[in-house]
C-alpha cells in the first residue's frame, strides 16, 4: 500500500475489528484483511476484550484466496516456532495456497540464523520441496512440528524500511485470477473515515490500558477527514 490504513501499535490485541486495504495495480486489485490477532478464552477474559475477536481470524480465512502468515523473527523467544493455533488454522484451508512473512529481518545480524528459523517455521519444507541443510536437533530428534508444511514462498522483508514489501505485491499480481472487481478502482478501503478514526482511538486507548490497567472511554467524538 502507498498510504496507512489501519493504525497500528506495538501493543498487541490492540486491532479489535476487521478492516479491508485496497490495492489497485497493473489491472489487478488485491484486498488485502487486517483482523484481530489469534487470542485464546483465557486471554479475552484477562485484557477484557471484546468476544467478537474471538475466532475472527478463523472468519477472515473463509474470505480468503490466499493466506500469508506474518512471523517476528526478532523475538529470540517465538522466532523459531508458529503458534500452535496458526498452524491448526493453517491445517483446516489446507486448500488455500499459503506462504510465509518474516517481519524485522533488519534487526537479525546472522544469515545462517535466519535460514534455521526458515527451516523450522516451514518444517523444511518449501513449495513441496526440502530445504537443504538440517532442522533444529530438538525438532528432528522429536519430531516435532514447529511450523507448516505447505508454504509455497518465503519472503524477507522489514516492513520499518519497506525492504521486501514489493516482492510480496508482485507475487500477488502474478498469482491473481481472473475474477470481477470486489470494489471501484478508487478505492483504498472499506472503511469509512470515521471508523477509522475509532479505530485509532480504540488501539490509542487499549495500548494505554494495557500498560496502566486503566478503563477505556465509552465514546470520544469523531468526524470526517479530508484525505
Amino acid at each position: 500500500m502507498d498510504r496507512k490504513i489501519c493504525a497500528a501499535s506495538n501493543k498487541v490485541h490492540t486491532t479489535t475489528s476487521l478492516a479491508r486495504a485496497i490495492c489497485f495495480e497493473n489491472e489487478t486489485q488485491i484486498v488485502f484483511l487486517d483482523t484481530p490477532g489469534v487470542i485464546s478464552d483465557k486471554e479475552q477474559k484477562r485484557y477484557k476484550l471484546p468476544l467478537s475477536m474471538l475466532g475472527a481470524c478463523e472468519k477472515s480465512l473463509r474470505c480468503a484466496n490466499v493466506v500469508g502468515v506474518v512471523h517476528d523473527v526478532s523475538n529470540k523467544w517465538t522466532k523459531d516456532r508458529m503458534h500452535q493455533d496458526v498452524i491448526n488454522m493453517l491445517h483446516s484451508v489446507m486448500n488455500l495456497p499459503s506462504f510465509l512473512i518474516l517481519n524485522k529481518v533488519d534487526k537479525l545480524k546472522s544469515k545462517r540464523q535466519l535460514l534455521a528459523t526458515i527451516r523450522n517455521l516451514t518444517n523444511g519444507v518449501i513449495a513441496g520441496k526440502p530445504i537443504a541443510g538440517k532442522l533444529n536437533k530438538d525438532s528432528a530428534k522429536n519430531k516435532i512440528d514447529k511450523g507448516y508444511s505447505n508454504f509455497s514462498d518465503v519472503f524477507l522483508v522489514s516492513a520499518l524500511t519497506g525492504d521486501g514489501v514489493d516482492a510480496i505485491k508482485e507475487y500477488l499480481i502474478s498469482n491473481a485470477r481472473v475474477a470481477n472487481l470486489q470494489y471501484s478502482p478508487d478505492a483504498w478501503t472499506d472503511q469509512t473515515p470515521e471508523s477509522l478514526i475509532e479505530e485509532a482511538r480504540i488501539k490509542i486507548g487499549r495500548a494505554a490500558q494495557l500498560n496502566t490497567g486503566a478503563a477505556l472511554p465509552a465514546t470520544a467524538p469523531t468526524k470526517p477527514v479530508t484525505v
